[in-house]
């Protein structure tokens, strides 16, 4: 079906924010027609880093998995979240060296009732300008949403998630070692990020929003509003992706180097949202963001932003 009627809408994270949750709930609207696998890493792949884009053996280990899965839990080939994941991960092998692939897996997958149609990869948040420049060029309707979270509880989440993965204790060595990579410093960079949005997408084609308060009727119903699908009545108790142990606190010392290392995000966010800004944020980050010397992250904003600000309106037109 073609696509042209239809609105391109991307996630690109952040990490850690709330958007598997977010890709769950999109996917069950009857309106939108999203990925079945949340990451599909194309535009990364192109424009990324180079570690973005699969080699074949990553792919067989991939469906590999998949296989083993099945012959474990035969039902899992009459469940349909399992297999749009398949199919997912079929057409990102595809895209990867068909880029004309990408468009016919979104063909694939709308009909007449869907009114928009996209996925979501956290990774796209750290792209280069001409990355945004090929999500911008892709179709003529997008629209990007990007879910910010408190820079250190963010940061902090992502790294005991990584030390899961590789069942290491997360301790100060190894946190000073995933710090000092350059994935978590270009996802930990929201300020770069959103300056990337403001330079390539207008005001209307943005949708910020606040994992501390995404899970409320009234996100909900804006973001709904925003896509221009019906509202609809989200699962807030669903846990998708979650950590095992939320409540595990990041200990002090770490706390304080992932401050000073998160220090330009506070600011960015500090100078565009002001006191829109969730109370779950860590108030030592925000509030020395605010005693930083008026104006000083936004001299690289485009004027049209700087302006916006003068005029006491937030960066896509509401009053801070």
């Amino acid at each position: 079906m073609s696509l042209s009627q239809k609105t391109y809408i991307v996630g690109i994270g952040a990490q850690k924010a709330g958007t598997s949750w977010l890709h769950h709930q999109l996917w069950h609207h009857p309106q939108v027609a999203m990925s079945g696998m949340k990451e599909l890493h194309f535009f990364d792949s192109r424009h990324g880093a180079p570690e973005m884009r699969w080699d074949e053996e990553t792919f067989r280990t991939r469906f590999a998995a998949a296989a083993r899965n099945v012959v474990a839990q035969p039902e899992l080939l009459r469940d349909p979240v399992f297999r749009a994941d398949l199919d997912g991960l079929y057409f990102r092998m595809r895209t990867q060296d068909e880029p004309n692939m990408y468009r016919r897996y979104f063909r694939h997958l709308i009909h007449g009732s869907h009114r928009v149609f996209g996925e979501i990869t956290p990774a796209y948040s750290t792209l280069p300008l001409e990355g945004f420049r090929a999500i911008r060029g892709f179709h003529p309707q997008v629209k990007v949403i990007y879910l910010l979270r408190d820079p250190v509880s963010r940061l902090w989440s992502a790294f005991r998630q990584l030390c899961r993965r590789r069942e290491e204790t997360p301790g100060l060595e190894t946190f000073e070692r995933y710090l000092d990579k350059a994935q978590p410093r270009a996802r930990s960079d929201y300020g770069a990020t959103l300056s990337k949005l403001e330079t390539v997408f207008e005001p209307g084609e943005i949708w910020i929003g606040f994992y501390e308060t995404l899970f409320r009727t009234e996100s909900v119903d804006s973001l709904a509003d925003f896509l221009g699908i019906d509202r609809w009545a989200a699962h807030f108790e669903l846990q998708v992706n979650a950590s095992p142990d939320r409540s595990e606190e990041i200990p002090e010392e770490l706390r304080r180097l992932a401050l000073r290392y998160t220090a330009a995000s506070y600011r960015a966010c500090v100078d565009r949202f002001a006191d829109s800004i969730p109370e779950g944020w860590d108030r030592r980050g925000v509030d020395t963001a605010g005693r930083d010397e008026q104006g000083l992250a936004a001299q690289s904003l485009p004027t049209v932003w700087i302006d916006r600000y003068r005029r006491g309106l937030g960066p896509f037109g509401r009053p801070h």
